[in-house]
């Protein structure tokens, strides 16, 4: 993320779209960049949202439930439920972010959710 930032800050590009939108499609892109480079040492165990409560024994369990069902997700859906949220982007954002139309992001979305509800069961309404 450093890299990304670096980038920005350094950056001499104006920025006409949306601002946030920018920024989230900056770091994905650091950050793909670093998995290509890494891919070989990666390991699929490692989680991809770290709760800063995971003392809490009980709130622990269920984050790594979570964790878990999110990663069975193909990687466009979990892409767009982790920027809906836990980065709070709107559809437009992820849409900007993720290079997809809207209506797909939307799509992902819901079958994202839909799989999680089947994963998780009585965790999720």
């Amino acid at each position: 993320m450093h890299d990304a930032f670096a980038k920005l800050c350094a950056g001499s590009q104006r920025i006409d779209s949306d601002a946030t939108a920018y920024v989230f499609l900056t770091v994905r892109n650091a950050a793909v960049d670093q998995m290509r480079r890494r891919r070989a040492a990666l390991n699929p165990a490692t989680p991809i949202y770290q709760s800063e409560s995971s003392e809490n024994g009980a709130l622990s369990e269920r984050v790594q439930l979570i964790q878990a069902a999110l990663e069975t997700l193909p990687d466009d859906q979990r892409e767009v439920v982790i920027l809906k949220c836990y980065s709070e982007l709107t559809f437009e954002q992820i849409a900007l972010v993720a290079g997809a139309p809207l209506a797909t992001v939307a799509s992902r979305y819901r079958r994202g959710l839909e799989r999680l509800r089947k994963e998780l069961g009585v965790l999720m309404p």
